[in-house]
């Protein structure tokens, strides 16, 4: 059910924007990490810099993405990589081992040591917009 309503949306979204078009801004990523931390919104700066990781998997593929929008709808590429191609699976695959190896590196129990990092990352990008 969620999946057809989720590709009911994404046809609209891809109707009006295009695809990879004017959500594919990293402009927008980086307004909602900067209202999340202005607005002390901890959902928004992390829906913000899930989105910027999306944009930059994006940006590493042969279609590219405008990463100079709203300036230039110019799609640019920082990589040659084929989405489903055996580059893409061989980056996804050494990918994967590094974060399990980290993992198991600092023990299963101790996983939200990664967490922690990830806060203290929020929390210094907040004190850096705070301070102006």
């Amino acid at each position: 059910m969620l999946d057809k309503i989720g590709l009911k949306i994404a046809r609209v979204i891809q109707a009006l924007f295009g695809h990879r078009g004017g959500l594919h801004w990293p402009l927008w990523a980086g307004l909602m990490i900067w209202a999340g931390g202005r607005y002390e919104s901890e959902w928004l700066l992390w829906f913000g810099a899930g989105y910027l990781l999306h944009i930059a998997g994006d940006a590493i593929t042969v279609a590219g993405v405008p990463l100079l929008g709203p300036l230039s709808g110019k799609k640019i590429s920082l990589f040659p990589m084929r989405t489903g191609g055996r580059l893409e699976t061989a980056v996804s695959f050494c990918l994967w081992a590094f974060i399990l190896w980290r993992v198991a590196l600092i023990g299963w129990g101790q996983a939200g040591t990664l967490i922690d990092l990830g806060y203290q990352i929020l929390e210094r990008i907040n004190h850096l917009m705070s301070v102006r």
